[in-house]
């Protein structure tokens, strides 16, 4: 697992963010390196979702 210094601001465990579609959630693990870097998040609808993406192909966006 990546530490939060080298990864793009904004993408640190514990950080939050905004998908286009799913909504809020909460960074909960980043992995891999390069362009297999992948970062897993906990969504906050209905029930709660965890959703993992390929970080350069995601659309997500920090919050705050």
């Amino acid at each position: 697992t990546a530490s939060g210094k080298d990864l793009p601001q904004g993408f640190a465990v514990g950080s939050r963010v905004r998908h286009p579609r799913l909504g809020r959630g909460t960074v909960l693990r980043v992995d891999g390196f390069g362009q297999r870097r992948t970062i897993t998040v906990e969504f906050e609808d209905e029930r709660t979702t965890e959703e993992t993406f390929v970080l350069s192909k995601c659309p997500l966006q920090p919050i705050g």
